[in-house]
């Protein structure tokens, strides 16, 4: 039996930075001129736990996240099979 059926692979483990980016909803607007935006979840450290996840991996992120959108952002982990276990939520961010 080789070593990979033993175990389930390695851990990955990212931590920093998860953020909002904030896209205009109109294709080719300036953020000057746009109206309205599109909520769209980010930062390199918690999409590279997600592409592992999606890949097959198992990943999670650690860091330190607002209450109201860090909320939002721990939920886009949950759903792309990420752990969250590690991230703490400070109500002064």
């Amino acid at each position: 039996m080789s070593n990979s059926a033993k175990s389930p692979g390695p851990l990955i483990v990212s931590f920093g930075e998860m953020l909002i980016d904030f896209v205009p909803d109109v294709a080719g607007a300036s953020l000057a001129e746009s109206t309205a935006f599109i909520k769209a979840p980010g930062g390199a450290p918690a999409n590279v736990t997600c592409a592992i996840a999606k890949l097959g991996g198992i990943s999670a992120f650690i860091g330190k996240v607002g209450e109201e959108f860090g909320r939002m952002l721990v939920d886009m982990l949950k759903k792309n099979g990420v752990s969250s276990d590690g991230v703490c939520f400070d109500k002064q961010a």
